[in-house]
């Protein structure tokens, strides 16, 4: 399960998105402070942090918003494990909150996330595709994705590695029997479609993974 945090916060989202992937459209937005008071709430020169805020574009049961935040924060938990090994580049993967806009008469629930200044980039999926930019793959991402696998002893493999730099968000986790973390899950599968397009680079190297 997850600790969860309950509190209020008042949020500004775009009525239109500005990006949006193969499930959700993502919102820029804006987040007052927790420290300023309710009475002040319509003041938007106050302090805020600009964030983005993502939805489902079909409709989903309320649990997958709160399965995801699950999924982020085990991936979270394993790029820790990738930097306590050493990698001559750590990697950090984005908190995730979730809120519910209760003034409004359905309700609806958003990710939120901080926003990531720079060039974003998907480094590698959940069924095999590897970035090649300029015909170079990055070789952090496609070693973390490797590391998982063989740190927790071939049960799970975290892909779909995406962001700025190597800040990454939206992360999908292979489990070696299929269960858990959604329809992109593709078990065995997924970790199969990984090694066929894998090369082992310096940083797999490095960090003494078995050579795919």
């Amino acid at each position: 399960g997850i600790n969860a945090e309950y509190g209020e916060v008042f949020v500004k989202i775009d009525s239109t998105p500005f990006a949006n992937g193969a499930m959700r459209e993502c919102f820029r937005a804006k987040k007052l402070s927790n420290f300023i008071g309710t009475h002040d709430k319509e003041d938007w020169h106050l302090p805020f942090a600009n964030v983005v805020a993502k939805r489902y574009m079909k409709e989903v049961e309320r649990q997958t918003y709160f399965d995801d935040v699950k999924l982020q924060m085990d991936a979270k938990y394993w790029a820790e494990e990738f930097d306590k090994a050493g990698p001559p580049k750590k990697i950090d993967i984005m908190q995730m909150m979730i809120v519910e806009l209760c003034e409004r008469e359905d309700k609806p629930v958003y990710h939120i996330e901080t926003v990531i200044e720079g060039n974003y980039v998907k480094y590698n999926s959940n069924s095999g595709f590897v970035e090649t930019q300029d015909h170079v793959c990055r070789n952090t991402p496609q070693a973390f994705s490797h590391f998982t696998f063989e740190a927790s002893g071939h049960k799970v493999m975290v892909v779909d590695i995406q962001g700025v730099g190597d800040i990454y968000t939206d992360p999908q986790i292979h489990t070696y029997d299929g269960t858990g973390y959604g329809s992109g899950n593709l078990a065995t599968q997924g970790m199969a479609l990984f090694f066929n397009s894998h090369r082992c680079n310096v940083v797999c190297e490095r960090l003494n993974l078995s050579k795919f």
